[in-house]
């Protein structure tokens, strides 16, 4: 199953890291790959303990907004932290609590995403793409 015109977001509960990024992959060029956690009280809000509004990546990362066409989410260490998925037309797709293992991929041109919840020790993998057809 991928993200397509049909399915704005999909959730996957077996892939090891190496098949989320080659999945990512298969979407087009990485952007970004980085470790979003509970790592500073200041600066990025992927890096605090924080809650984050409804959004799309980038739009605190201004210089990569316009590559940043498909964004993936794999959880290294759980938490109690509440992922959200909406669709362009504000309706809930998702909410999860992602388990180790469990992985979120989304088209960030028509979701927005939040997190509620305490941090605590939870860590994911995020990976940023560029849709081939987009280049």
């Amino acid at each position: 199953m991928k993200v397509d015109e049909k399915r704005p977001w999909i959730m996957n509960n077996s892939w090891t890291l190496e098949e989320f990024i080659q999945e990512m992959l298969s979407y087009g060029t990485p952007v970004e790959l980085s470790l979003v956690g509970n790592f500073d009280s200041e600066g990025r809000g992927s890096r605090r303990d924080i809650d984050l509004d409804w959004h799309r990546d980038g739009d605190y990362t201004k210089e990569k907004a316009e590559r940043i066409d498909i964004v993936g989410l794999y959880c290294l260490n759980p938490g109690g932290t509440m992922t959200m998925v909406k669709d362009s037309h504000y309706e809930t797709l998702l909410e999860t609590c992602l388990q180790k293992g469990q992985s979120i991929i989304f088209d960030n041109k028509r979701c927005l995403h939040a997190r509620k919840g305490p941090i605590g020790d939870r860590l994911l993998v995020r990976m940023w793409v560029q849709k081939n057809e987009s280049r």
